[in-house]
């Protein structure tokens, strides 16, 4: 009988430690979620950065293979600002 009672407190113990284990999970989401949205802002924040000194640095470059560059990571930057937004 001892063996038998042991042996359903510990399925009921694993029973027990699964269901609070589910349950944590389900509270750990939100946190989860609000991580990828600080993510989120702190992308859209560099990136945002990086725009405005290629901007500064467009006004005043006289290389036009510069330029192109500068412009085409501009374009880059955008379309990822564009793309997360989604």
């Amino acid at each position: 009988m001892d063996t038998e009672t042991s042996a359903a407190d510990e399925k009921a113990s694993r029973e027990k430690a699964a269901k609070e284990e589910a349950e944590g999970a389900v509270v750990a989401q939100p946190s989860s979620n609000e991580d990828v949205l600080e993510v989120e802002r702190l992308l859209k924040e560099s990136i945002l950065f990086k725009i405005e000194e290629l901007a500064g640095s467009i006004r005043v470059e006289q290389d036009l293979t510069r330029l192109k560059s500068q412009l085409d990571c501009i374009e880059g930057a955008v379309r990822i600002l564009k793309a997360i937004e989604k």
